[in-house]
């Protein structure tokens, strides 16, 4: 029974789905539960390794992380902060902090990296916001359209 209802929700087994594009600041950098402003020369690059998994590599001017987007919720942690709609979490691991983002949606939202990996919250994570954007937009703001490929192809 379980491995039917998986079946429903995965793609068809020859459809793939992967691409990579690339940010430059200024403007907008959102995923599907965070955004986060990229100032002039700061950059991001988005990877999609599958339909449930992509990864954002911020450059920005305090460092170096990444969040990871996917549809398997990372377990544990305690609750540092809470949102309308979510809570961000600190977890350590491997002698390092991760810090996720969970909300309604399955899955949850991964930060982490050299800049991140401490206990206290740092600048890099104080400027993500979490959170769905809404319409391609957050607080009045257009999300950057990026440029590269994000082919679908079977």
């Amino acid at each position: 029974m379980f491995a039917l209802m998986l079946a429903a929700y995965l793609p068809p087994p020859g459809l793939h789905y992967f691409g990579r594009i690339e940010y430059a600041g200024p403007g907008l950098v959102c995923g599907a539960a965070f955004s986060i402003q990229l100032d002039a020369g700061e950059r991001a690059e988005l990877i999609k390794r599958s339909f449930i998994d992509a990864e954002t590599t911020f450059s920005i001017r305090e460092g170096q992380f990444s969040i990871r987007e996917t549809q398997y919720e990372t377990a544990g942690g305690t609750i540092v902060r809470k949102f309308e709609h979510g809570a961000l979490w600190r977890k350590r691991d491997s002698g390092r902090y991760v810090w996720h983002y969970r909300d309604n949606a399955p899955g949850s939202t991964d930060v982490y990296g050299p800049s991140i990996g401490a206990r206290i919250e740092r600048s890099p994570l104080s400027r993500v916001e979490f959170g769905s954007p809404k319409n391609g937009s957050v607080k009045g703001l257009k999300c950057l359209d990026g440029s590269g490929f994000d082919p679908k192809i079977s």
